[in-house]
């Protein structure tokens, strides 16, 4: 607005009024006003077309400021106007009369001033405008004045005031200051370095199909874009490089055409056209470069592209296939090839009446047909991308991947589960105290298959045939494992006396193979059972009440005594035992235990840590006894007793247990058991009261208990000793000794749990 009133300031020749004077001031300036533009139109009205002739700007060059373009001329140099001595002549004419008109009206606005000041706040100034104070009120324009120019231009004849000629004077006044504003606007613009004057040329870090045409005329820009893209589009291949194929799309296919005059079009006006609007004069120039688009001025046969596209994409297309499984099973041939006859199963029972099965030997096999992978062409994606390079013409091979999926991957190991016989490993069933027997499978090693499937290309046939899969541990792996130590061993002999060997034999066959767990306790009645005729046992002599009687199950007694002493040997804790009522010649005195079905048992506990297994039988004159386990003491045991006292009536016996380390020394020595064995005296001579008493002598003793008379009831019989005494008096065995034991080898810790494989 301020420019806009210096415009007008400069047209009037007078400065603005202030606003107490602003009516007064505004009608002597309108007034005089009128007057000077009618006198300055009169002047120029023959000539107003001349003076109306548009003022050409400048001619701008690409990359020139706008400071250096030079101003254009305010005037035409032809228009029909009066000079710059003119002007300043009659500028001066008419500062003298303004003088006499202000010297003249002076004491007439005088009062009307002192009026105002009147008004005005005391102490305080009125406000004036630029000038104001200088020049005061502009005068009134006199009548006479105002007669004479008229009747000058009656003198010069009928002049008409052209009405549209003053609008546009005032429109031509207005459009110079809107150019003075854009001409400040843009060297504004142009100092920040944001935009350049227009040069007419394209502007920098532009292409057109891959070519630099900034800095260039459209013409030039044309001849340059056509040179580079005729020739490759006319004569180059575009290929396209898939995974394990190639596509070649040939010009004579994709017969491409660019405009290139429409796309040099779009790089001229690029930096020209600043959002909706055009800016006249001013480029703005990409920081980065710029890729013209094209997709509107440019073709090519998209029809027969993509149809090359789609029979590629046919031709590579794939269907996902998935590993197939299945089982036959066929007849084993004889070594000549020839099929075995027998066909039906045939039925027959074994000796424990259980049936048994026969039949045609089969074998199993598993058929693998490896699965495929799918495989397509995303037509759509590959088209998109030959019009991409089509367009910018970028003919390097185009390197595109197929769409693929995998068939699933078999899990062989869940098929083994669900079509095969895993191997049973022996093991020890401590709830039965017994070995349980290993028991094959069938199948097919999972590992290996899995390595042969992965081998394998897609589609490829496996056949995998069932083979007999042994288990990993066995009972003699077990064998070796849990009881590959004997703990001890003896040997007693017996006599050749024909139904006590055979009741001797029966009670080593049902000991024979036992195993106590750790912790368990061994009863001979519990593992033997009762002697009956029904299962075998025989009579034999046995002692019954100081008398010597025929009973089933006689001579077991000895098999009870052996293992009582393998059991002291073993160092084992011995539960239960009695000793005999009269002396016994296979085990030496104080390590004989007696038994007899309802009433006297023999018992030991396993405190090794680990199971034991008894092994018992009879030969050449023997019965054989062995413990075996895990060795866990670092010493042996030897075994000793000692006649405390002898008499008429009987004798006693204490027998010790003596521990020896591995250098032979002893290490301690333990009293094991005190025993207490009657004279054999004819029958008539026999003290009934005093084979129930125990010996006075010896308080430490503790007596036989006493043994049931047989009934004839079928109860229980007693055990017959092996050897009947003719003489009244059994002669005094001589002291022997234990069989020593070899020494101990390094043993496990007995706290290691052993993990059975």
């Amino acid at each position: 607005m301020e420019a806009l009133e210096r415009f007008t300031e400069e047209l009037t020749g007078q400065p603005q009024t202030g606003d107490d004077l602003a009516a007064q001031e505004k009608a002597r300036k309108d007034a005089l006003f009128d007057a000077i533009m009618d006198e300055e139109l009169a002047r120029i009205n023959a000539d107003a077309a001349a003076s109306e002739a548009p003022v050409e700007a400048p001619e701008v060059k690409f990359g020139q400021t706008a400071a250096a373009v030079p101003a254009a001329p305010a005037v035409p140099a032809e228009a029909p106007v009066q000079t710059a001595e003119k002007k300043a002549e009659k500028k001066a004419e008419k500062k003298a009369e303004k003088k006499a008109e202000k010297s003249a009206g002076k004491q007439a606005d005088k009062g009307a001033e002192k009026k105002e000041e009147a008004k005005k706040p005391k102490g305080k100034k009125a406000k004036m405008k630029k000038g104001e104070q200088e020049t005061g009120p502009l005068p009134a324009i006199p009548a006479a004045e105002l007669q004479s120019a008229k009747a000058q231009q009656t003198k010069n004849g009928p002049e008409p005031v052209d009405e549209m000629a003053k609008k546009k004077k005032k429109k031509r006044a207005m459009t110079a200051l809107y150019a003075v504003l854009a001409v400040i606007l843009v060297l504004a613009i142009a100092a920040a370095g944001l935009f350049v004057l227009d040069g007419g040329i394209i502007v920098d870090n532009l292409y057109v199909a891959g070519v630099p045409v900034g800095g260039l005329t459209k013409a030039a820009a044309v001849e340059k874009v056509n040179a580079a893209t005729n020739d490759v589009y006319q004569s180059s291949d575009l290929t396209v490089q898939l995974p394990d194929d190639t596509l070649v799309i040939p010009p004579d296919v994709s017969n491409v055409h660019l405009d290139v005059e429409r796309a040099v079009d779009e790089a001229w006006n690029y930096g020209r056209v600043m959002g909706l609007v055009k800016v006249p004069g001013i480029t703005k120039v990409p920081e980065e470069p710029v890729e013209i688009d094209l997709s509107e001025c440019f073709t090519y046969n998209q029809d027969a592209v993509r149809d090359l596209i789609d029979r590629k994409a046919d031709e590579v297309f794939a269907e996902l296939k998935q590993t197939q499984i299945r089982f036959e099973e066929r007849i084993e041939k004889d070594a000549d090839g020839t099929q075995t006859p027998e066909e039906e199963e045939t039925e027959d029972e074994d000796e424990e009446g259980e049936e048994a099965s026969e039949t045609v030997p089969h074998r199993r096999f598993m058929l693998i047909s490896k699965g495929e992978h799918s495989r397509s062409l995303d037509s759509d994606a590959l088209s998109a991308e030959v019009s991409r390079a089509l367009v910018a013409a970028d003919f390097n091979p185009i390197e595109f991947q197929f769409t693929e999926a995998q068939p699933d991957l078999p899990d062989f190991q869940k098929v083994f589960d669900e079509n095969c016989k895993k191997p049973v490993n022996a093991a020890y069933n401590q709830e039965t105290s017994t070995l349980e027997k290993e028991i094959p499978g069938y199948g097919f090693d999972v590992e290996e298959v899995q390595k042969q499937f992965d081998a394998a290309k897609e589609g490829e046939q496996l056949e995998i045939a069932f083979v007999e899969l042994e288990p990993e541990v066995t009972v003699n792996d077990l064998q070796e494992y849990l009881f590959k130590d004997e703990l001890a061993s003896y040997d007693s002999p017996h006599t050749a006396i024909y139904n006590r060997t055979v009741n001797l034999e029966l009670a080593c066959e049902q000991i024979d193979g036992t195993i106590i767990n750790d912790g368990e306790v061994f009863s001979f009645n519990r593992v033997v059972g009762e002697r009956t005729a029904a299962r075998g046992f025989r009579e034999a002599q046995v002692y019954v009440s100081g008398d010597t009687v025929d009973e089933l199950g006689g001579g077991c007694c000895q098999v009870a005594s052996t293992i009582y002493l393998c059991a002291l040997l073993a160092d084992l804790e011995i539960v239960e035992r009695s000793c005999h009522y009269f002396e016994v010649s296979y085990v030496p005195l104080g390590m004989d235990a007696t038994i007899y079905w309802g009433a006297l048992d023999f018992q030991f506990r396993n405190n090794t840590g680990y199971p034991i297994r008894i092994d018992a039988s009879v030969s050449d004159g023997y019965v054989h006894i062995a413990l075996w386990g895990t060795e866990t003491k670092n010493y042996t045991i030897k075994m000793t007793y000692d006649v405390t006292s002898r008499t008429a009536d009987g004798t006693s016996v204490i027998s010790y247990k003596h521990k020896i380390d591995a250098d032979g020394n002893e290490i301690s020595v333990e009293r094991e058991a005190s025993s207490y064995y009657h004279t054999h005296k004819p029958k008539e001579e026999e003290k009934p009261e005093e084979e129930k008493k125990p010996d006075e002598d010896n308080p430490e003793e503790k007596p036989p208990e006493p043994e049931p008379q047989p009934e004839p009831q079928p109860e229980p019989q007693p055990e017959p000793q092996p050897e009947p005494q003719p003489e009244p008096e059994p002669e005094p065995q001589p002291e022997p000794e234990p069989q020593p034991e070899p020494e101990p080898e390094p043993q496990p810790d007995p706290n290691v749990e052993i993990e059975v494989p």
